[in-house]
């Protein structure tokens, strides 16, 4: 089980392709993980902007809109788990082409 990896790409915790990545400091990224599960403090979340964690060998994607609702999706598929894992900054390249786009 992984609470996410990566580290700070730039001052406002993203990539080069617009994804926030895992910050090495817990109390300032909105998503954990503990024994219990995955814990989402939305106060902490920017709109419109991509967190990520992976968790029971599946991703998890959050992001906050515009209303303030919290959208998640999981990913599941073993092989796009393990793509995205491998280089989390390619990610959105990596479920577009799995959807096709």
């Amino acid at each position: 089980m992984s609470g996410g990896d990566g580290g700070d790409d730039d001052d406002d915790n993203r990539d080069s392709s617009g994804l926030v990545v895992i910050n090495q400091n817990p109390g300032e990224y909105p998503i954990s993980i503990n024994e219990e599960g995955i814990k989402i403090n939305k106060d902490r979340m920017e709109q419109e902007k991509l967190y990520y964690c992976f968790y029971e060998d599946k991703a998890y994607l959050f992001f906050k809109d515009d209303f303030e609702s919290l959208n998640c999706y999981e990913i599941e598929d073993p092989a796009v788990v393990a793509e995205v894992k491998a280089d989390p900054a390619k990610m959105e390249q990596v479920l577009k082409r799995r959807a096709g786009m």
